[in-house]
């Protein structure tokens, strides 16, 4: 994911809450309170693999174009990605701005970000296009999904980064906002600097 958007910053606010809610012995002061004043009653017990389903059902109900990847970018990416016959990439109109969201094989990029036409068409066979490097990125997550061992996990280990980064920047004074918190994510950074060794490597 390689921005956020209004309905992951929800995602990221129960996230948020759950820690809070987990950890009472901990004082994180206006910082905790802030959290708890942004997030509806309700939530406190919520599942979170129920936040990113619904999350991610809206998104698919957006998808308006999609594509396999073809054969010769597979064989340019093969000796970096596994499982690449199994992913799909989406357009969805639930995808704004520069965001892309990755569910396990599936990628959704912003619909008409022209993504789906540059994979259909060899543009990243250059490598010299722009988006290859948030390709590689989003590429990254599938296998980040596929070595914890599926979706259910996945969203899991999101979670947890979530409410790691959300108490260590609590701790540290920082400013909590979703911007740095989804960057400052494990999963983030390594799909950041595996896009590009990758994409140095290709070029």
């Amino acid at each position: 994911m390689k921005k956020t958007n209004a309905i992951m910053m929800a995602a990221i606010m129960v996230a948020a809450m759950l820690l809070v809610n987990a950890v009472s012995g901990i004082n994180f002061g206006n910082v905790a309170k802030d959290l708890q004043n942004k997030i509806p009653e309700a939530t406190k017990n919520i599942d979170p693999y129920q936040v990113y389903k619904a999350y991610f059902k809206r998104v698919d109900q957006g998808k308006k174009k999609s594509t396999k990847l073809p054969a010769n970018l597979i064989n340019m990416l093969k000796s970096h990605f596994r499982g690449l016959k199994k992913v799909t990439a989406f357009e969805s109109k639930n995808v704004h701005g520069q965001n892309a969201m990755t569910d396990c094989m599936k990628i959704y990029f912003p619909a008409n970000s022209g993504m789906i036409n540059k994979i259909k068409n060899g543009y990243f066979l250059n490598k010299k296009d722009n988006n290859l490097q948030w390709l590689l990125h989003e590429l990254q997550h599938t296998q980040q999904c596929q070595r914890v061992g599926g979706r259910a996990k996945y969203a899991n280990v999101w979670f947890k980064q979530v409410k790691t980064t959300t108490l260590i920047a609590a701790n540290s004074g920082q400013a909590i906002n979703e911007k740095s918190i989804h960057d400052s994510m494990p999963m983030e950074k390594e799909a950041d600097s595996t896009a590009d060794r990758i994409l140095a490597q290709l070029k």
